[in-house]
């Protein structure tokens, strides 16, 4: 096994073991149409395998979390293919409590943070994980975890989840469902609702609310009082900007006082403003999908600092973004009900069982002291 070390090549390593010019060229050529090992990176282990007579008789090198690079040498060289790692798959429960921030609650029960990511995917259409969590808010999960060689590398799907927030349990089912386009994945409520919406709820990722929708608001350049029709989102220059739902990109450039600035169109009469930006990522007549990055925070045109202008019109006229409320996308297809509801009992079941911590600030109020708890961040097989 050999660490790849910065500014180490493949030559490097391969005279290392040996192996002559000569060998190492053909050793290239033979593999590059399958993966240039010219592009090996720095801190990956590469296994090697030499044999009695000091030949290369096989190459394993990750390329990514999901795949590998096998090298095999034949009687007439070298013989490459990508190969699909072979993971366990071990079905976890977590739980936790918000003290400060998601982050810090799922890397207190010892879990990794991308999994708050992958909670904020699912529940963000109800819930602002930056402005609208609460301490004492709870969740509990099931989630999938993949493991290569006795050791944990990365999540599978979250299976089921259930978050209280502010005094409202949200519960969240995966479920293969049926729409127009075919079989889709997504999340349900137990009564068969999507919890996706037409919209996310911010077009930012990190943000801090500065100033929003009203009809009489003190112009900070003009001095004068008139209507802010837009949620000022204050964030670094540079912070990515995402599109809170499908469409068309109807302009894309600059405009006047808002600078550089981006409108979107949605189907059922919506448009979406994004104002002040510092670069633009789409072009006119471009489609674009939900949390697509299309532009980075900026302070072109009117503004006093960092920050993005998120407007929403609906049938042309102004609606406060904070405020919008949107039904959700496809629901689960009655002929899919049956199915879903028996596939979601048992984790409805399982999720009851979970402990979750408690406290007096916790707003949790769900499990019966009856039901055996499973401790926090197990895993079973």
């Amino acid at each position: 096994e050999e660490i790849v070390l910065p500014g180490e090549t493949l030559s490097d390593i391969m005279e290392d073991h040996g192996l002559s010019p000569a060998e190492i060229d053909r050793l290239v050529r033979d593999v590059r149409p399958v993966f240039n090992l010219a592009k090996i990176v720095a801190g990956r282990t590469m296994k090697i395998g030499i044999d009695g007579e000091g030949r290369l008789q096989s190459i394993d090198y990750p390329l990514g979390q999901d795949e590998y690079l096998l090298v095999i040498r034949t009687e007439g060289g070298y013989q490459a293919e990508r190969k699909a790692y072979a993971f366990e798959t071990r079905v976890a429960y977590v739980d936790g409590m918000i003290t400060d921030h998601l982050y810090g609650a799922i890397e207190a029960r010892g879990e990794e943070g991308g999994l708050a990511v992958e909670l904020d995917q699912i529940f963000g259409w109800d819930i602002d994980f930056y402005a609208g969590i609460r301490t004492g808010d709870t969740f509990r999960l099931i989630v999938e975890k993949k493991f290569l060689d006795g050791r944990f590398r990365k999540y599978g799907n979250i299976l089921a989840a259930e978050f209280w927030n502010d005094g409202r349990r949200i519960e969240a089912y995966r479920f293969d469902s049926e729409t127009s386009g075919g079989t889709k994945v997504g999340y349900y409520h137990p009564d068969g609702r999507s919890l996706r919406k037409e919209f996310r709820k911010s077009p930012l990722e990190s943000y801090r609310i500065t100033s929003r929708f009203t009809s009489r608001r003190f112009h900070p350049i003009r001095k004068v009082y008139r209507a802010h029709y837009g949620v000022d989102y204050a964030a670094p220059v540079g912070t990515p900007v995402l599109a809170t739902a499908d469409g068309t990109v109807t302009q894309a450039g600059r405009n006047g006082a808002a600078g550089l600035m981006i409108t979107l169109r949605h189907p059922n009469g919506y448009e979406t403003m994004y104002l002040h930006l510092n670069s633009i990522l789409v072009k006119a007549g471009q489609r674009v999908e939900m949390n697509q990055r299309i532009g980075k925070v900026g302070s072109s045109g009117e503004s006093t600092g960092p920050h993005l202008d998120y407007r929403i019109k609906q049938n042309g006229q102004f609606v406060n973004p904070l405020k919008l409320k949107l039904p959700p996308v496809n629901p689960v297809t009655e002929n899919r009900r049956e199915a879903f509801g028996l596939q979601i009992n048992e984790q409805i079941a399982t999720l009851r069982r979970i402990a979750v911590p408690t406290g007096e600030d916790a707003y949790y109020a769900g499990a019966k002291k009856e039901d055996p708890p499973v401790h926090a961040s197990s895993t079973v097989h």
